[in-house]
């Protein structure tokens, strides 16, 4: 799975930019399933019929990742930006930075003060994205659009998959092209398998952003329909140790019981921890108040959508240098695979 990881971090897709990823997956579904779609808002949802389609499952991974989107050109060449998702302005300065250009990608840094000038300062000036420019190695505005960057160009961190360590990868959205690596290997990994039901994989978009893509992936599913997104959590096994219940890197995938979004249903996370135990799968159970997953614009959806999320840590969250550890990876597609299994 860590060759199909790369190839997936290695792409560019922000929020709202996510055609090439989307691009990318639909190429490698459409042999594995029955059916394939894009709806008006970009979500790529896939479905794989069972012999009786009595019940029905949506497994759900959001394609887009955190960016930047272009905002305004100045006359001396330099950008200035928005944020395209949640990103702490203080990583921000001096991050090399991939542009999407009319053809093919420009890279970029965004700016920061030497440390020469610093120390003549009395104090250093507070990080604010407004502040903030991207130089791409342009003088004037003219330049700029002959590089096919304008206003409206997007782009992402630089940060391209890498091992460390033994069994830990780092490198920009894993947050949450994990999540589409482990939906591709589980379809993959069901060829040849005769399920019950209807299984439904939904590859969302705008999840950065406000869950947007999520917000109406749901909408068709039959009324019976159960849901599972999957995605980054974090990991809390850092010297800062902020949170009381602790999430380590290596000690399996989460079970999530709430975060600041959802308050899972109780039938699917303990049909999920039966399952894990059963099969001496490792899994860790997650109570935060830290960050939301599509599930909980699913969970909403029509009348009401039982649903559950199971979460990969995550070190580094929002970040060119998000960790995970592949092992972590893996048991979180066999509890899929397994409950998949028991469901349909």
């Amino acid at each position: 799975m860590e060759d199909l990881l790369r190839d997936l971090v290695n792409l560019s897709g922000p929020s709202g930019f996510e055609n090439t990823i989307a691009e990318f997956v639909s190429r490698k579904i459409k042999p594995l399933v029955d059916e394939v779609k894009r709806d008006s808002l970009g979500n790529l949802i896939a479905v794989k019929r069972g012999k009786l389609s009595k019940r029905s499952l949506l497994l759900n991974a959001h394609l887009d990742e955190i960016g930047f989107i272009v905002q305004k050109i100045e006359a001396n060449g330099f950008l200035r930006f928005e944020k395209l998702g949640g990103i702490d302005d203080e990583i921000l300065p001096a991050r090399l930075i991939r542009i999407t250009a009319e053809r093919g990608f420009q890279f970029g840094v965004i700016g920061t003060v030497p440390v020469h000038l610093v120390r003549l300062l009395k104090k250093r000036p507070s990080i604010d994205c407004a502040d903030l420019y991207i130089d791409v190695g342009a003088s004037s505005a003219e330049e700029v659009r002959n590089l096919g960057i304008d206003i409206g160009s997007h782009g992402v961190f630089l940060g391209e998959l890498h091992s460390m360590g033994f069994r830990r990868v780092v490198g920009k959205s894993l947050d949450n092209r994990m999540g589409c690596a482990v939906l591709l290997a589980l379809l993959e990994r069901l060829q040849g398998v005769s399920l019950h039901g209807d299984l439904y994989i939904a590859f969302t978009v705008q999840e950065e952003v406000g869950l947007r893509g999520a917000t109406v992936a749901a909408y068709d599913l039959p009324p019976d329909a159960v849901a599972v997104s999957i995605d980054t959590t974090v990991a809390t096994d850092t010297p800062e140790d902020m949170m009381d219940n602790r999430i380590r890197l290596g000690a399996g995938p989460v079970i999530q019981i709430m975060d600041a979004g959802i308050l899972s249903d109780s039938m699917i996370r303990t049909t999920m921890m039966e399952v894990a135990q059963n099969r001496r799968i490792p899994f860790q159970v997650g109570v935060t108040r830290a960050g939301r997953t599509d599930a909980a614009a699913i969970q909403r959806t029509k009348r009401g959508i039982r649903t559950g999320v199971v979460s990969v840590p995550c070190r580094y969250t929002h970040s060119p240098v998000e960790t995970i550890d592949l092992g972590d990876l893996e048991y979180a597609q066999e509890l899929l695979y397994q409950f998949i299994l028991i469901w349909l």
